[in-house]
């Protein structure tokens, strides 16, 4: 009898871990299945929009910026996380606050003091200020996104190509001081391009803060400094005949020429509803651009549009022929489960007729009235399997107990509700086991829920106890 109970626990264990590792099989497949999609999107188009992919651009020299994500969410609408503080300059003078949830529009940004970053954001009551990012949501209420800019992170100087120390440039371009390899320091703002190289403004441990060229730089740990992908240094071409400001929207503006090109030194800025850059052009007039007024020029080759575009290709259809077996697979599985039943050679046995008592009732009253607390815990376990088996008999489907019980109208069984109750004390001993403490007196409890279950459909329960 023993090696019996001992049999019947250890098959219905091996098939609880056959159908959890068909189930952890199917979510790390799908897991593989999205990462490898979004992992080729990302590397492949640069976090930019694959429409372009359709509409032709891809295969352009030129590309519109408006659309692509520049980097940073300056344009972006935001809201109040907490009663915010607004600076005049980032951790500078407070010059106000704003409540919780009031709603405003990244100006520019970001730039780091005190151990914070800090955005301009401008409030749509008109006033505007630099506000730390820990105080900030988007405009929904989600969490603030911002971006992949390196301001606020760490870094080690690297030192020239030619091996000599660091040099640290002022506002005016002048050297102001020279660091040694390994000098540490953080990212305070930028970046901005000078004589065609890419600079960050750092505040160091010791010695002399300023502006270092980014090939001088590395993270924290001596590894490639992460610059963001941003789009100063980037080069770009006048799209019409532009207007170039002298401040992000100012009155005064001279005229550029139509296809000229240049180079972003900084940006972007939002102002009155548009982005701006200021570009250095090759020639004529430089200054601050709207964005839709100038194309990115991009600067890799035909041949390797091609290759990219064919290995997209290639990947998508990998992926849609693995997607493809992910779900014959679960499909097959499902079918499987659902045959099984007609086959099966461990069929529900019937249920007696007459007065003689169910024998399998008869093995649960014994567990019920033992000493052993395993044995009232083994009682509720085979009720359980008795209420699986009365449920298929009587025709509703589902993989588990807890699918067959939902598919029940109430009308059509009136035990409906102590059948859940039952059933959730038993999940609660199948997951936790021995950990879970029960007295015999619950059991009983338990197991009188069951037999008020099973009578109503005419199992016989009475007189065995």
């Amino acid at each position: 009898m023993a090696d019996e109970k001992k049999d019947k626990k250890d098959k219905k264990e091996t098939k609880s871990s056959g159908s959890s590792f068909e189930t952890m099989a199917e979510i790390i497949l799908v897991i593989i299945v999205l990462a490898s999609l979004a992992g080729s999107v990302v590397d492949w188009f640069g976090g930019s929009s694959i429409g372009r992919l359709f509409s032709g651009s891809f295969f352009l020299e030129k590309q519109a910026i408006s659309g692509l994500f520049v980097g940073v969410p300056v344009s972006k609408g935001v809201s109040l996380l907490a009663s915010g503080r607004l600076f005049d300059t980032p951790g500078g003078t407070v010059i106000g606050t704003k409540e919780v949830g009031s709603k405003g529009t990244i100006i520019a940004g970001p730039e780091y003091a005190n151990g914070e970053r800090y955005w301009l954001v401008g409030f749509s009551d008109g006033t505007r200020g630099w506000v730390a990012e820990s105080s900030l949501q988007n405009e929904n209420g989600g969490a603030f996104r911002p971006g992949r800019s390196p301001v606020g992170s760490m870094v080690t100087t690297f030192g020239d190509p030619e091996g000599e120390g660091t040099t640290v440039l002022g506002s005016d371009g002048r050297v102001i001081g020279s660091h040694e390899k390994g000098e540490k320091g953080t990212v305070t703002r930028g970046p901005e391009v000078r004589d065609g190289k890419r600079f960050w403004f750092v505040d160091f441990e010791n010695g002399a803060d300023g502006w270092v060229a980014e090939e001088e730089l590395q993270n924290e740990t001596g590894g490639k400094f992460d610059n963001g992908n941003l789009l100063p240094g980037h080069r770009v071409v006048s799209k019409n005949e532009t207007a170039i400001y002298g401040t992000p929207g100012g009155a005064d503006s001279k005229s550029q020429r139509k296809d000229v090109e240049g180079t972003i030194v900084r940006g972007p800025v939002y102002f009155n509803g548009e982005r701006y850059w200021y570009v250095d052009f090759d020639s004529g007039p430089d200054g601050w651009v709207t964005e839709k007024d100038i194309l990115l020029k991009n600067d890799v080759t035909i041949f390797t549009r091609i290759t990219s575009f064919l290995k997209f290709i290639g990947t998508a259809i990998a992926l849609v022929f693995l997607t493809g077996a992910v779900y014959a697979f679960i499909r097959l599985r499902d079918l499987n489960t659902a045959e099984r039943p007609k086959y099966s050679v461990d069929k529900p046995k019937e249920i007696p007729k007459e007065d003689q008592v169910d024998p399998r009732w008869e093995r649960i009253i014994n567990h019920l009235n033992s000493e052993n607390p395993n044995d009232w815990r083994l009682a509720i376990l085979e009720a359980d399997i008795i209420l699986d088996g009365m449920l298929q008999s009587m025709g509703y489907h589902g993989d588990t107990i807890g699918e067959r019980l939902k598919s029940v109208e109430e009308s059509d069984f009136t035990a409906i509700n102590l059948a859940w109750e039952a059933h959730k004390v038993r999940n609660l001993i199948a997951h936790q086991g021995s950990d879970y403490l029960i007295t015999q007196r619950e059991a009983k409890r338990v197991i009188s829920l069951y037999r008020q279950v099973f009578e109503e459909f005419h199992l016989h329960t009475k007189g065995s106890e």
